[in-house]
Parts: C-alpha cells; structure tokens; sequence
C-alpha cells in the first residue's frame, strides 16, 4: 500500500510539471473546469480573514493565490513538490518582496512551530501521500487562533462519483488504443483522488486541535462528463445559475467543499 501511494505520488507531481508553464491560464478558460478553479479561488479569498498576515500555500502551484492575497496586503510562502510549478511561481512573481516560493511537501513543512496567520491547501489533501501528517504540519506551523482553509472533493457530488467511478474507469480502457491508432506519445495523465464527506473531515480536523468555524460549498455541475466538454457553454451557464444551492438544503451537492477552521 505504501510503495502504490509513492508511485501515485510520483505521477502527480509528474503531472503537474508537465502542466506548469499553462496552469495559472487554467483558471481563465470558459470550461467547466475553469469555472470551477476560478470560482474555488474566489470562495476561499471570501473566507480569509487574516489581512496583513503571514500566509502559507501548501501546493501552490504557479501561484493562483498570490494576486489575490497581495490585494489584502499579505505577506506569503508557497511551497509545492513540483519543481516546474516552484519554477513557474517565481517566474510570475519573483520580483514581489512579499512572496516566496519554496520547493516542499505537504508532510514535510519546513518552518517552525506557530509561524503563519493563515494556511491555504486548495486541491491538496486529496493527492498527498499521508493526508494526516499533512494536516498535522499545517496546523503545527500555524499560530494559535489562525486560520485554516482547505479544499476537498465531496464524495456526495454526483458528478465525480460519475466521472471517478464510470467515466475515467472507461477512459482509462480506451486511451491506450487511441494512442496506439494515431500513434502519439502519451500524455500525462493525472491519477485519480480520494473523495471526503465535510462531516467526517470536520471530526477529524478538530481532533488536531482546531475548531471548525464554517463549511462552504461550491461547483454545482450536473451536465456529465463528456456532455459538459462537449457543450461546455451550456455547462458553465447552469453552473452559474446552480451556485445558488450552495445557500439552501441541497449545498451538500457540491463539487468541492471549504473548510475554514481556528486553531485553538
């Protein structure tokens, strides 16, 4: 079990080098993914809290969170084991005094105890090797009534049991084939990822000593894979329209969820 968590591992971080230099233009595309980056972006600025303050982004990236967290005056480190993604970052922003970008792992943080305002992981936890430990070092590095932000996908969305339990099991079968007849070099695909209920992962970031102090859904899509490549508009129109599930009694559909906590 170890040795196929370090080979996944190894993929992702394969993965995101081979996508580095195009990632920050990710979040601008009109597909339902875009969508769904930009709009997983803009919830988390909505929930920070800690202007002024220093921040941490565990799997930064090529820094999607830097122009906004500048606009609030923040201080902010990023780390990420893709050296392409590090690479790209201080590309983009090295000439900012206030950033910083550092090759690193989410179970390995090299800062000391009780150094940050805040800590962001968007899209991490799901691909890490040991989700805990990594909670556990965010919370170690983070001070005492600082804030916590992470992103996880929501096992109840319809749309990823969809997409990670038939359409990319499919996929998967077929990819080698279609390489085969056009006699391509296959790409990197990206591995798959664990789903997580905001309930059990409620419990389990207070066990590590911080307090929940909301839970915010977002990315309603239910235009399934391949109909919302293949209509991409239409999807995105009903995403826009659907986002207002995230305020009544079925926000519990959505694509990802944010957990905003406190350490105590």
């Amino acid at each position: 079990m170890a040795r196929d968590k370090q080979i996944l591992n190894q993929r992702t971080v394969e993965y995101f080098d081979s996508i580095a230099e195009d990632y920050r233009a990710l979040y601008d595309v009109k597909t339902p993914g875009g969508y769904a980056l930009a709009l997983r972006r803009q919830r988390i600025l909505e929930l920070f809290d800690k202007p002024g303050g220093k921040v941490l982004d565990v799997g930064c990236g090529s820094g999607t969170m830097v122009e906004g967290l500048l606009a609030k005056n923040c201080a902010l480190w990023g780390i990420d084991p893709s050296v392409r993604m590090v690479e790209q970052g201080q590309k983009n922003f090295g000439s900012q005094g206030k950033v910083h970008f550092l090759v690193g792992a989410a179970e390995a943080i090299s800062f000391p105890d009780n150094f940050f305002d805040a800590v962001l992981c968007i899209g991490v936890l799901e691909r890490v090797k040991d989700a805990d430990l990594a909670l556990r070092e965010m919370v170690r590095v983070l001070k005492r009534g600082g804030t916590l932000l992470i992103t996880l996908p929501n096992k109840s969305n319809p749309y990823l049991l969809w997409r990670n339990l038939f359409f990319y099991p499919i996929v998967s079968l077929i990819r080698p084939l279609y390489y085969r007849l056009l006699d391509k070099a296959r790409r990197v695909v990206i591995p798959g990822h664990t789903l997580y209920s905001a309930r059990a992962y409620t419990h389990v970031v207070t066990r590590k000593g911080c307090q929940v102090t909301d839970i915010v859904y977002c990315g309603f899509n239910f235009l399934f894979p391949p109909l919302d490549s293949v209509f991409p508009q239409v999807a995105i129109s009903a995403m826009e329209k659907l986002e207002a599930l995230r305020h009544g009694r079925f926000r519990s559909l959505g694509f990802c969820f944010i957990v905003k906590a406190r350490k105590q």
